[in-house]
């Protein structure tokens, strides 16, 4: 791997990866905007390249991921869009993720395949702390929401738990209606270990590691 080393003349850009040659000895090169952020990682072999490449916008007062987009040999293959709350939503502070959409191009547009959408506490919450995750919808959930003729982004927290699972400290329990675990909210104090249970959303009886 190599780096930029701390004599560079920007100081945002010392420590930043640079490149990396592979054990099949392709490399792979990172680039950076002007905001110095990464704008593309992208391998290359030959006439051949594949990579991902990076798109960011301004909410909050600060820079954030929009888009993440795969492209082989600089044609569109897939990407996910990011959006954010802007602080006049009930659901979440200025920056907190809203949505990730993931999408394949068909040549002329982009389609959505899949949503996840996050729900945060606010400050003022007495049960949570502000930017903390209170709801997380999985791409099932939401999907099953937008069948039964529900908007996620309009329904009330009751709607959302009727899709979700909870998550308790300690302990990972469903709670509500069994079955759906499409979902789940999180205890800040919970043990993040277990996270590898939820990954797919399945529903989880309590489990001590």
């Amino acid at each position: 791997m190599k780096f930029y080393d701390f004599a560079h003349g920007t100081a945002a850009m010392r420590g930043q990866l640079k490149s990396y040659v592979d054990a099949g000895g392709r490399e792979i090169t990172a680039s950076y905007g002007g905001n110095h952020l990464i704008s593309s990682f992208v391998q290359s072999s030959g006439g051949d390249s594949n990579g991902y490449y990076y798109d960011y916008t301004s909410v909050g007062g600060a820079d954030r991921l929009e888009y993440v987009t795969l492209k082989v040999d600089a044609s569109n293959v897939r990407r996910v869009e990011y959006d954010y709350y802007d602080g006049s939503d009930s659901h979440g502070s200025a920056g907190d993720l809203r949505r990730a959409r993931i999408q394949e191009w068909d040549g002329s547009a982009w389609n959505t395949k899949s949503t996840h959408y996050y729900r945060y506490y606010k400050s003022g919450d007495t049960d949570g702390v502000a930017h903390g995750v209170k709801y997380v919808l999985s791409p099932l959930g939401y999907a099953s929401m937008v069948a039964a003729g529900i908007t996620p982004e309009t329904a009330t927290n009751a709607q959302v738990e009727a899709y979700c699972q909870h998550l308790v400290p300690v302990q990972w329990r469903p709670v509500g209606e069994g079955g759906k675990g499409q979902c789940g909210r999180v205890d800040l104090r919970a043990d993040l270990q277990h996270e590898r249970f939820w990954q797919r959303g399945e529903q989880l009886e309590g489990q001590d590691d």
